[in-house]
């Protein structure tokens, strides 16, 4: 045990000395403690902005806060205030709580402080207690108000949500997000571009199939043409008949739609064949017209009929026989028709029609559509 005995004048000193330590150790503490966290807490919610609000009104409600306003437009309230009790130095504090895309409580406090006897004014009340407001409680004193708040809404189904670590997991589920809905729009790119390609291929493939089917097509009306045509009828060609009879389409779909577009639903098709001079004026034409009972058969045959004798084709030297399909069906002024090619089914040095009496112009036959089927002939 040693005792140190200390004059006046050391004790003076060394009271000084001790003061000042204390100072400049507080001052370390000051600078090296960690900063307090703000008085602010979030929670995560899966409700709507006005039940998340409601459920935490009853939480505060439970721990005997009572609610001092309500705004119903910004989807907020504010308790009323409430104390710490510490000797000479109260904390009063109010809370105010908002549900937007997040519950957020914030805690506003003041400190008041009880002066003391010699810097107050001891005659009146006024001046007697100093007001600090102070948003930076310590952790001992957050941790009184906020604990009980966070079990409460934590047991109500909100999560606790962290500014800084919440942020980066969010961030990290918005790039994950944004990457997922990249992948599906490749995926969906990727789906589409197959399934054109695919259909692009049929596409292909069909086309390839009609072309074909028209070089046949060709290639069997030109083996048709050098059959019966060959080198016997100089100067005329089934193309340039061809040519001339189509040059005159716009006139025959004009006697489709004079003749059947007053009708509803209406189909059928004509089996046309002439007999062309070597003068190039027709000398027979046989029409036979196989529709619907509703269609005009008479009249579209005789429009038809004294449209071809109109024609005045190219000459020759021989008579040439032609055969021609068309197809038609509609309803009222929605018509569709359809041309077969020009096909020559016979080259004669003579008038290939024989003498008939009167009654032989006119046969009658029995059609697949039920109908009574009229040829007629020149």
């Amino acid at each position: 045990m040693i005792f140190i005995k200390i004059t006046s004048l050391y004790k003076t000193f060394f009271n000084r000395y001790l003061f000042s330590l204390v100072i400049l150790s507080s001052s370390g503490n000051f600078y090296s403690c960690d900063e307090k966290p703000p008085m602010v807490r979030t929670f995560e919610h899966n409700l709507n902005n006005e039940d998340a609000l409601r459920e935490a009104q009853l939480v505060f409600e439970s721990l005997g806060y009572k609610i001092s306003t309500f705004d119903e437009i910004d989807n907020s309230f504010t308790t009323q205030l409430r104390v710490i009790n510490r000797l000479f130095r109260p904390i009063y504090y109010t809370i105010f709580v908002s549900a937007q895309d997040r519950l957020t409580i914030v805690v506003y406090s003041e400190v008041r402080t009880f002066k003391r006897a010699s810097g107050a004014d001891i005659g009146s009340n006024n001046n007697q207690i100093m007001q600090d407001a102070s948003n930076n409680l310590g952790d001992k004193f957050q941790a009184v108000i906020f604990n009980p708040i966070i079990k409460a809404i934590e047991s109500k189904g909100f999560a606790k949500w962290d500014r800084k670590e919440d942020s980066i997991l969010d961030d990290l589920l918005i790039e994950s997000s944004r990457e997922a809905n990249l992948w599906l729009e490749n995926e969906k790119y990727n789906k589409i571009k197959k399934r054109y390609e695919s259909q692009r291929i049929n596409d292909i493939k069909i086309l390839e199939m009609e072309q074909d089917y028209l070089r046949l097509r060709a290639i069997l009306e030109a083996e048709n043409n050098i059959d019966f045509w060959g080198n016997s009828d100089t100067g005329r060609s089934l193309v340039g008949i061809s040519k001339i009879i189509n040059s005159y389409k716009d006139n025959f779909d004009q006697i489709f739609k004079n003749s059947l577009n007053s009708i509803r639903h209406y189909y059928g098709n004509c089996h046309i064949q002439l007999i062309i001079r070597p003068d190039g004026t027709i000398e027979d034409i046989d029409i036979l017209i196989n529709s619907s009972s509703r269609t005009p058969d008479i009249e579209l045959r005789d429009a038809l009929k004294s449209t071809l004798k109109a024609i005045n084709f190219m000459k020759g030297e021989n008579y040439i026989r032609l055969e021609q399909l068309i197809d038609f069906r509609g309803s009222y002024n929605n018509l569709k028709v359809k041309y077969s090619n020009l096909k020559l089914t016979g080259l004669f040095t003579e008038n290939p029609i024989s003498d008939k009496d009167v009654f032989a112009d006119t046969l009658f036959k029995i059609k697949k559509y039920n109908k009574q089927v009229i040829q007629l002939k020149n």
